[in-house]
């Protein structure tokens, strides 16, 4: 049985690299599909080589076509691979896009993921062409899809509203024997806080800074990631004297170490899906914040869990100095964290689980 993967659109090895999660992609999903399909193609939108397993195939975008016109001529330039699949598996709904091409030219039946209301952050970030850009892709994936996967039950009523023909739950999940806690040894007074993600409005990132101008504990904030807010970001904790670096990426594997070395994990976003680096600093057991708001707080469970505020800064920086003052609070919603993912978010058990779907869907 042959497989085919489709990266979200615009996404390339190179593109994840930039990121930190190329290595993620690589070793977590594309290995477990490896193990289980006897070839696997994987579509990219770059024109890049990258080490893959023996059995699979990078299929790249050789002439540099525009993302938004190779999502259509993915499955016409690479007509031999897209006929050899058995199943096809988009990843998120731009993903379905050379999807829903390939079913319509060869009858490949496809699997796609949502795990993300791109639609609503990007009105979020002021993007309405965006928004209804991905309010068609939606309707047209998430209709032809044989079966849609979602990360959240948040999103199962919406997708079925959408006409989706089969709705499954499989949410993100985590390397619960990579991301493993370890006991903090330091004599430093200054609290390490960490945040890792996109640099976008949707993040609410500059609430964060707000609420730590004013914070009675000596800290130290670590922001990981890329984002067009990143200069905006750096110029106000400069302004304010704010103690704060900024990192682009840090590579998958180097993630543990960093989220094991801090004191607190925030996440204080306006809306999210199914947070993967959430995920990550439950499994290590660090204390973790995040806004109550959907994607967030069906992971963290207030003072069980992980500590749940408002989106304004006045919430976050009492969530903050709640979890910092209160040690055994802390240690508390940090194991409990870690137990919770282990539970229920362990990345073998969820990637057995989709690929038994995917082979359940093969032509």
């Amino acid at each position: 049985m042959k497989l085919g993967l489709a990266l979200s659109i615009g996404e390339s090895f190179t593109d994840l690299k930039l990121h930190g999660q190329d290595v993620l992609v690589r070793d977590q999903n594309v290995k477990a599909y490896s193990q289980e399909f006897e070839k696997v193609y994987v579509f990219s939108y770059g024109n890049e080589k990258y080490p893959l397993f023996k059995n699979n195939r990078l299929a790249v975008n050789k002439h540099g076509i525009h993302r938004y016109i190779y999502a259509f001529l993915m499955p016409i330039i690479h007509s031999k691979e897209f006929k050899d699949c058995d199943v096809l598996r988009g990843f998120q709904t731009t993903g379905g896009i050379p999807c829903v091409v390939a079913k319509l030219l060869f009858g490949t039946p496809f699997v796609v993921n949502y795990g993300y209301d791109y639609e609503s952050i990007a009105k979020i970030e002021g993007s309405l062409i965006k928004s209804f850009f991905y309010k068609i892709v939606n309707l047209i994936v998430l209709k032809t899809a044989n079966t849609v996967i979602v990360t959240n039950p948040a999103f199962i009523k919406k997708i079925k509203e959408i006409g989706a023909k089969s709705v499954v739950l499989i949410p993100n999940s985590v390397d619960t024997a990579l991301f493993i806690p370890k006991k903090k040894i330091t004599t430093s007074k200054i609290k390490e806080i960490v945040f890792i993600g996109r640099l976008e409005p949707q993040k609410n990132i500059v609430k964060l800074l707000k609420a730590l101008v004013k914070i009675k504990y000596p800290y130290r904030l670590k922001i990981i990631g890329r984002g067009s807010q990143k200069k905006y970001l750096q110029k106000y904790a400069q302004n304010y004297k704010l103690n704060v670096t900024f990192t682009d990426s840090v590579a998958h594997d180097k993630l543990p170490a960093v989220l094991q070395s801090a004191d607190l994990y925030v996440l204080p976003s306006l809306l999210e899906g199914h947070p993967k680096s959430l995920l990550e600093a439950m499994s290590t057991g660090v204390p973790c914040l995040g806004t109550d708001v959907e994607g967030i707080n069906d992971l963290l469970q207030n003072e069980k869990t992980g500590i749940l505020v408002g989106t304004e800064s006045a919430d976050i920086k009492s969530g903050i100095e709640k979890i910092l003052s209160d040690p055994k609070l802390a240690s508390k919603i940090g194991s409990n964290a870690r137990e919770f993912t282990k539970a229920h978010f362990n990345a073998s058990i969820l990637l057995s689980k989709e690929i038994k779907l995917l082979k359940s869907q093969a032509k």
